[in-house]
């Protein structure tokens, strides 16, 4: 059975338009931190290279979203890092009778550093998506999403980066993600 979800995850935007935006915001986004004040993996205890972080995302019109996207990962060297991720998000529309959605899942992803502050991602997510009938039950489905895009971490301090993040996703049969690609802006912290 193949559900059909109100759009979950970004605002329509074009790609044209989508790139300028990306390189506005990493800009914006510039952090303080030189590069002799940043972290090297070669003198971290193992500990130290452990960070979490995640992201919030909310809309509010005729279709009301929340998620959270939580993740923990680490660093294996001063350009490669590995993690895993857990998300839920909830959606439902307002003044009518459609139904509401639930969608939770976990993934893993690896982060590799090209250039300075940029770096490439992907990205494997599964998720479970259970949506209420107007009856009352339940609809059940889950979905594989495989992301690959580009990032910048923009070092707020020793210990914490703003990521801005373009993702795209390969699954073109999501019933999650409608619009390819789409931002994520989130944060990292290293709090040991």
């Amino acid at each position: 059975m193949k559900i059909i979800l109100p759009e979950l995850h970004s605002i329509r935007f074009k790609q044209a338009n989508l790139l300028i935006i990306f390189i506005v915001l990493m800009n914006l986004c510039h952090g303080t931190v030189s590069a002799e004040e940043r972290r090297n993996v070669r003198l971290m205890t193992p500990v130290e290279r452990i960070f979490v972080g995640g992201y919030l995302g909310a809309h509010f019109d005729f279709l009301t979203t929340l998620s959270l996207h939580a993740h923990t990962g680490y660093l294996i060297t001063n350009r490669l890092s590995a993690g895993i991720s857990g998300n839920y998000q909830y959606s439902s529309v307002w003044g009518q009778r459609t139904p509401t959605t639930h969608v939770y899942g976990a993934g893993v992803f690896l982060r590799f550093g090209i250039v300075s502050d940029i770096f490439v991602q992907t990205e494997f997510e599964h998720l479970q998506l259970r949506v209420r009938q107007t009856n009352n039950g339940y609809a059940e489905n889950s979905e594989d999403n495989y992301f690959i895009g580009l990032g910048y971490a923009a070092p707020v301090s020793r210990r914490v980066n703003i990521n801005l993040i373009l993702l795209y996703n390969i699954n073109q049969n999501s019933t999650v993600y409608f619009n390819n690609p789409f931002f994520r802006i989130g944060v990292d912290v290293f709090p040991f």
